[in-house]
């Protein structure tokens, strides 16, 4: 049994509904000031000897972590976010067998510095345990014994993070990426065997969980228009029609990827949508990386520029998570210095002015005169040629083993 493991039995938890759902808040929940906005850092456990085991788990020996980055996170930041931690692959690595030891390190660590926490996520489908996938000795899931797993897994984790770290985790990502870059569903467990209101499902079990947590569907590449943003759009408005419990969209925002920057048009129209539905909005992994061509300090500078001036100036952002404390923790590969801190954990001047920009954000009524954050030098380019870097951009590159 892996340590500090909940042994969980399906059999009694697959048909129940906690009691938290008998005084659900109403979802979307409304927002009544904003004074500023929260800037987050991705997280990891400092595991040594982290390796993927297939449906036997993971292996993780939790370390303490080094000063200098717990420090740089106390000290620059408001909010954590587990890269890997939370994904059913760490806490529920074998059927039944909850183990939350790397999670509760995340959880503990930001509870110790007063800082909350973004739950990422409950349901990833790249990052499923062997078992779900394929379950043991070969009998294939039903609608009905699959959709009591994710109702339990769900029930269990939201549950064990509400009752031992009570107002931490304030906020989950419920399901990460269900889409693909043409707008259509990811063919995966979850699609094939629920069927379509999978995703609907789950939010539902998560209010149950936790009424009072903020509830996020997180999506690669729906920032700016596109066949995903339309799906991640229609599905989302789909929800807030019919009462589905949502709070609001997480844009991931791995910058540069595709070649090309987000314009502060192209994100205030998109964020704005959001608005229009009552929904909130949050910057959850962002990272930039530097082009090859001009000055490309004055240009990643510039791109963080315009992602924290569009959370600042649009009314329904409320966080922007950095996909790393410093280079040499970001997926990216720390030659690519796609963070806010260099690998000597170095503040960029880009961290002044993103923080700056959070600290202003427009209110939701009345006249505002944004105050003056400093010259931005340059106009991030629509298209530019990139280093190399992850396949497609996607947080599926920082999944397990991830970083040691």
């Amino acid at each position: 049994m892996p340590r500090a493991a909940v042994v969980v039995a399906l059999s009694a938890l697959a048909g129940a509904t906690p009691a938290a759902s008998l005084a659900a808040p109403r979802h979307p929940s409304p927002m009544t000031s904003r004074a500023s906005v929260s800037l987050g850092s991705a997280l990891w456990s400092g595991c040594t000897g982290a390796a993927y085991a297939g449906p036997l788990g993971l292996a993780c020996l939790v370390r303490p972590y080094d000063a200098r980055y717990s420090a740089t996170f106390a000290q620059s930041f408001d909010r954590a976010s587990p890269e890997n931690e939370f994904k059913m692959l760490w806490t529920q690595p074998r059927k039944g067998q909850f183990d939350f030891t790397t999670a509760d390190a995340i959880a503990a660590l930001a509870a110790s510095k007063h800082r909350t926490v973004r739950g990422h996520a409950l349901l990833y489908a790249a990052a499923n345990p062997g078992w779900i996938d394929k379950p043991f000795f070969l009998t294939p899931w039903t609608r009905t014994s699959l959709l009591n797993t994710v109702r339990t897994h769900i029930y269990t984790e939201v549950g064990h993070f509400r009752t031992k770290f009570p107002g931490v985790v304030t906020e989950w990502d419920v399901v990460n990426e269900p889409f693909v870059q043409s707008g259509a569903r990811d063919n995966n467990v979850y699609q094939r065997v629920i069927g379509d209101d999978w995703i609907e499902q789950a939010f539902r079990a998560a209010n149950e969980a936790d009424p009072n947590a903020m509830l996020y569907l997180n999506e690669f590449d729906a920032d700016t228009p596109s066949a995903r943003q339309r799906a991640v759009y229609a599905l989302a408005s789909d929800f807030v029609r019919r009462g589905v419990p949502i709070d609001g969209i997480g844009l991931e925002m791995h910058v540069g990827a595709d070649g090309r920057y987000p314009t502060l048009a192209e994100l205030k129209n998109v964020m704005a949508q959001y608005a229009a539905i009552g929904l909130r909005v949050s910057v959850t992994e962002l990272d930039v990386l530097r082009p090859v061509a001009g000055d490309p300090v004055l240009i990643q500078r510039a791109a963080y520029n315009t992602v924290a001036q569009a959370c600042q100036e649009s009314t329904n952002c409320t966080g922007v998570t950095i996909w790393g404390v410093a280079d040499q923790y970001s997926w990216r590969g720390a030659a690519q210095t796609a963070t806010l801190f260099s690998g000597a954990f170095t503040k960029k001047r880009a961290y002044d002015l993103v923080r700056c920009r959070l600290n202003d954000p427009k209110p939701l009524t009345g006249a505002w005169t944004p105050k003056d954050c400093g010259p931005v030098e340059v106009t991030p380019p629509n298209a530019t040629t990139q280093p190399p870097g992850p396949a497609d951009g996607s947080s599926a590159g920082s999944d397990p083993p991830g970083p040691n």
